[in-house]
């Protein structure tokens, strides 16, 4: 009633200005109501109407947004140009940077240092261009565990050293002390979940060239992370915390408890970098891969050694692939889609490396065999071979920054910013 109420006044106020104007004449009260009948009769052109009015009354031609993503091991960050007229987007820079602990350390200086990065990445793109930190428009966060996008609180993660807390009000405090409470009040700041992230890169990237709107997209290192993109739409739940299917229960027989202590024989406790270290424990206890703090360079030297014949560690990856594959199967059985994307560390080292032949093809013919769907429609992907480029034709990113290029890209995800934006929501 109350939108209704709205559109009818609109337009009795649109009609009275013409009148009182002879029709000569459209000042910005009329156009005021025509946007608001326009959004009535057409909601889907909401945002994109707030995009033209940017355009022609405020001569901004573009925008300007950091995507950052925040892992356990590593930082990517992006920025991105997006092109209000001809909605295209393009990334100016990329940087990454790694994090020397093994969790995003929450300290005194967190929201300074990741200022200063962005401080950075900007400083380095201005051979090209001059973008200041005042010209970016806001900055997307990817961040392992469960966010709550509306309010930019993170429910629960164990990648940070601090549990539950408002991640987006910490980091607004920090930019009052760089601009004026007024200007930060104005920095649009978003935060998403890292699986979800690469969904919306994917779907940037992949959607209307041929490929499903629908997909399973895995996300497979530090954690295993999942998302749904359903009819094009990203899948949140209830509770934001749709694709953790890293804390589903794989075995009951498991007497360790889950890092998330709520429970044990979860996903993440196989299928992850300290699951894999776990295996290589109970084989060599003294192994001198257990010594390696990069998650990267213990990748690699396990590969290495299977490559030189070490028949135990490849029985270890044996058991990962077999693990895997039951986590994948389980999703596909469970959601009936049969396009499976999957990215991250661990599938970059160990099952896209072309030291390690055939494992790939291994895993995707055990998921085959575990799923009811019938294999002519079933798709397994790997993210690194994806091209980069932006439905539209614009080059995006590399694939390796693809999670922060998802992070930015939700500044133009139309269904992101119609849920959780409550500007763009009225």
């Amino acid at each position: 009633m109350k939108e209704i109420a709205s559109f009818w006044g609109a337009a009795v106020q649109f009609l009275a200005d013409l009148w009182v104007s002879n029709g000569e004449l459209i000042t910005l009260g009329a156009i005021g109501s025509l946007i608001t009948i326009l959004n009535y009769l057409y909601p889907e052109s909401g945002i994109k109407l707030r995009y033209y009015l940017n355009f022609f009354f405020h001569k901004e031609k573009v925008k300007y947004f950091v995507g950052i993503d925040m892992g356990r091991s590593r930082f990517d960050l992006i920025l991105m140009e997006y092109n209000i007229r001809d909605k295209t987007q393009k990334t100016i820079n990329e940087k990454s940077y790694d994090n020397q602990n093994s969790y995003i350390d929450y300290n005194k200086s967190f929201y300074k240092t990741i200022i200063n990065e962005i401080r950075t990445l900007l400083e380095e793109a201005r051979k090209d261009s001059k973008i200041k930190l005042e010209n970016i428009s806001g900055v997307g966060f990817s961040v392992p565990g469960i966010v709550s996008p509306s309010n930019g609180k993170i429910l629960k993660s164990i990648g940070f050293s601090k549990t539950v807390f408002h991640f987006v009000d910490g980091f607004r405090q920090e930019l009052e002390k760089v601009y004026d409470k007024s200007r930060a009040d104005k920095f649009k700041i978003y935060i998403d979940n890292d699986a979800f992230c690469l969904a919306r890169f994917i779907q940037f990237t992949q959607l209307k060239n041929d490929k499903s709107d629908s997909f399973i997209c895995c996300d497979i290192g530090n954690n295993f992370g999942a998302a749904f993109s359903i009819d094009g739409k990203i899948h949140y739940g209830d509770n934001h915390m749709a694709g953790e299917a890293g804390h589903m229960v794989i075995s009951a027989d498991e007497l360790d408890s889950c890092k998330c202590t709520v429970g044990s024989g979860h996903v993440d406790q196989y299928i992850s970098s300290d699951g894999l270290l776990k295996k290589i424990k109970d084989v060599y206890p003294e192994h001198p891969i257990l010594e390696e703090k990069n998650k990267n360079a213990i990748y690699s030297m396990f590969r290495n050694k299977i490559v030189d014949g070490d028949e135990k560690l490849e029985s270890i990856l044996d058991d990962l692939t077999k693990e895997l594959a039951i986590t994948i199967s389980n999703l596909v059985n469970l959601l009936d889609i049969g396009l499976v994307y999957c990215g991250g560390s661990m599938m970059r080292e160990l099952y896209y490396n072309g030291k390690l032949k055939n494992k790939f093809a291994k895993l995707h013919q055990c998921i085959e065999d575990m799923t009811f769907i019938d294999n002519s429609k079933f798709s397994l992907c790997k993210i690194e071979d994806l091209h980069t480029r932006a439905i539209d034709g614009t080059e995006l990113a590399s694939t390796a920054t693809s999670i922060a290029t998802g992070a930015a890209l939700l500044f133009i995800d139309e269904n992101y910013l119609r849920t959780y934006d409550p500007e763009v929501k009225k």
